[in-house]
C-alpha cells in the first residue's frame, strides 16, 4: 500500500508519464494507471481530497498571466 501510494505521489508532483514511472518501478504502464486511479478514487471518497474539475481550471480568472517585454 505504501509503494502504491508513493507511485501516486509521484505522478501528482511531479506529472511524469505513465511509462516513465513504470520503468521505475518495474511494472507495466497499464499497472501504474490502475493503482494511480484506485489511490485517487480512493482518496476523493474520503472527502479530504479533491481534485479541480474542467470548469475550474479554464475559469479565466484561474488563468496563467504572462508577462511580455
Amino acid at each position: 500500500m505504501e509503494d502504491q501510494l508513493l507511485m501516486s505521489l509521484e505522478y501528482g508532483r511531479e506529472y511524469r508519464t505513465y511509462f516513465h514511472i513504470a520503468q521505475t518501478w518495474g511494472v507495466n504502464e497499464s499497472t501504474v494507471y490502475r493503482i494511480i486511479r484506485k489511490v485517487e478514487d480512493e482518496l476523493m471518497k474520503s472527502g479530504r481530497f479533491s481534485l479541480a474539475g474542467k470548469k475550474h481550471l479554464f475559469n479565466l480568472e484561474n488563468a496563467l498571466k504572462t508577462v511580455s517585454r
